[in-house]
């Protein structure tokens, strides 16, 4: 095999050693430093590339935030990045947009390509490596053919499966076969990108500042227009749209400053989503106008100096009108508290100002609509990559906790498990509780609330036990850690586990300090699952799978318990719980063991039927 050939083999092979059953991690970060390096071997001359090293930097900072966070915003940044520098490799011409766009389209006609690509190679006679080539294909692909039988008899066959797995050929995974293929195409387009020929010249030959010699006579729907009506035309309407947004300037300003008055029946909400969203789509339409008037004569006719002024003084407004809306937005989360949708507000606001000034750029520097489209594809870029940086959910909690914002701990408990020892302490300090949209004396909503708390809780437990080195990442690492703490200072003291249909407690392993468990309605046989809590007081191991309670003696702080809706027949090690003061069995009790019970517990509160 050929150099490149031996790239893309080791790349596809450490994609899946990387990332098949894994997390977001350390594993981008070593994956990005091997396809960099991958792409320097197989096209040394491309470090000389100023875009290139610039795409470099960006896949290893969104590497970074991913090995730091591991948020879904830096894995779809550094998608980006890598897309860039796959496209960098071939043509450094190209732009923010349009490179990405053709490496994407490479990675969507991969599959074909290489078909393409492997016709050639092996019909090409004079190549020397044809024949070897001829021969690997010839088996791999017979290769590839059996192993899709063998799965496929596997499934249909019980003899032929049980056979086969007393061989063990549980390394070979019908999965990780479908995910490695899946590998090898996104690492084909990116190792040989393609692009459109025809649409990336004429990217590549648009101009990026207007020159008098190449501009043509304005027209406007068909109708041609001198440099002198197009002059006329948009002082007048620079003016009249100078005075229309002064007026919302100044009635913005009365509200934010003055008066504080909203008019009847208009709520924050709308005031400040529905604006936002006209506002976005007037700012927009202001910027394509100004590329229409400023496209041709008038930057260079002798009179323009007051169309640019007034243009100027529109921008500037209108950068007015973004700052009064940040207020507006402000006003808000400090009534109603931070949410996704109030950050969201802020980085739109944000994008806008960069186009804003870009425009302004554009007219003073005379600047083609081309150059707009580049510079600010690479600018909203840049705020995403720095945004990878901030764990939002994480200000969203603390800001809302501190503020005592009204959203309540329904919407908190729906971030990812960024927030999970903060609302654990949160839960343990009542005081604090945001108020929820019931009332959180109501002890249904109550109970709702600990359950989707200790799912959440249970599932990163989960998927921190099923993850290896290769998922690691910081802020998996800190969550870990402040829950462990809190587990050894007893601050996780309720789990309600129900309806989750487990069988096993097993990625609980270890020493918990929880108090109060309930694990009802699952499929859990053995009460060996629940000895690791073995500073239990309550327990409701309701409407489960048990048959025997050997064990449940560990469990020796026990006051509570709740095993109706099990099939146990012996309830004599219950006899050993001294400090037991309630429990609730199960209906087909017999009659001896439950006179055993009172007599032996003379005080015990028995429930029997439901």
């Amino acid at each position: 095999m050929k150099k490149n050939d031996w790239i893309l083999l080791i790349s596809v092979v450490l994609y899946s050693f990387l990332f098949y059953n894994q997390f977001a991690g350390i594993n981008y970060l070593i994956f990005n430093i091997a396809l960099i390096t991958g792409l320097w071997i197989k096209e040394k001359n491309v470090s000389e590339n100023s875009d290139w090293r610039v795409a470099s930097f960006f896949c290893i900072s969104t590497s970074i935030a991913i090995t730091i966070y591991g948020n879904g915003l830096a894995i779809f940044a550094n998608l980006i990045a890598l897309s860039l520098l796959s496209a960098f490799t071939m043509k450094e011409n190209n732009s923010f947009l349009f490179s990405v766009g053709f490496s994407f389209f490479s990675y969507a006609t991969s599959p074909f390509y290489m078909i393409s690509d492997w016709q050639k190679r092996v019909g090409a006679e004079s190549s020397k490596s044809a024949p070897s080539v001829k021969r690997t294909f010839l088996i791999v692909l017979p290769i590839l053919i059996a192993l899709l039988f063998l799965f496929l008899y596997r499934a249909s066959n019980p003899i032929f499966n049980d056979f086969i797995q007393k061989i063990n050929i549980d390394f070979i995974s019908f999965q990780l076969l479908f995910f490695t293929i899946g590998g090898l195409i996104l690492l084909y387009g990116f190792y040989y990108h393609r692009r459109i020929k025809a649409i990336s010249l004429i990217d590549e030959n648009s101009q990026q500042t207007i020159f008098l010699d190449q501009i043509k006579q304005g027209s406007f729907f068909g109708v041609k227009l001198s440099n002198d009506d197009e002059l006329f035309s948009a002082k007048l309407l620079f003016v009249l749209l100078n005075c229309i947004i002064l007026i919302v300037n100044l009635l913005d300003f009365d509200f934010l400053f003055i008066s504080h008055h909203l008019p009847d029946g208009v709520t924050y909400s709308q005031f400040v989503h529905q604006g936002t969203g006209a506002l976005i789509v007037s700012i927009l339409i202001s910027i394509i106008i100004i590329i229409f008037y400023f496209r041709g004569q008038i930057n260079f006719s002798a009179d323009n100096k007051f169309i640019k002024v007034l243009a100027y003084l529109w921008i500037v407004q209108n950068i007015v009108i973004l700052f009064s809306t940040a207020m507006r937005n402000g006003m808000y989360i400090d009534e109603y508290g931070l949410t996704y949708k109030r950050i969201g507000v802020y980085i739109y606001l944000i994008l806008t100002i960069i186009g804003l000034i870009t425009t302004y750029i554009k007219i003073a520097k005379l600047k083609t609509s081309s150059y707009l489209v580049r510079i600010n594809s690479w600018l909203f870029y840049f705020v995403l990559v720095i945004s990878c940086f901030i764990v939002w959910d994480n200000l969203i909690t603390d800001h809302n906790i501190k503020q005592n914002g009204k959203d309540s701990r329904d919407y908190l408990i729906e971030l990812s498990e960024a927030n999970l020892p903060v609302l654990f302490k949160l839960q343990n300090d009542a005081n604090k509780f945001l108020k929820s949209d019931q009332q959180i004396s109501d002890q249904k909503h109550e109970e709702y609330y600990e359950r989707r708390l200790s799912t959440k809780l249970f599932n990163f437990i989960s998927n921190d036990h099923k993850a290896s080195w290769r998922s690691w990442n910081y802020e998996r690492m800190r969550i870990k850690n402040e829950l462990m703490e809190m587990n050894q200072h007893s601050e996780l003291s309720t789990l309600r586990l129900t309806n989750m249909a487990l069988y096993s407690l097993n990625p609980l392993d270890g020493s918990w300090n929880i108090k109060k468990l309930d694990v009802s309605s699952n499929y859990i046989e053995s009460i060996s699952e629940i000895v690791i809590f073995s500073n239990l007081v309550e327990l409701n191991i309701s409407n489960n799978r048990l048959k025997q309670l050997n064990g449940i003696e560990n469990l020796r702080q026990l006051k509570y318990l709740d095993l109706s809706g099990n099939f146990i027949n012996d309830f004599s090690p219950l006899l050993k719980l001294n400090n037991l003061k309630a429990v609730r069995l199960p209906d087909d009790i017999s009659t001896f063991q439950l006179e055993t019970l009172i007599r032996h517990f003379p005080e015990l509160i028995i429930v029997k039927n439901l």
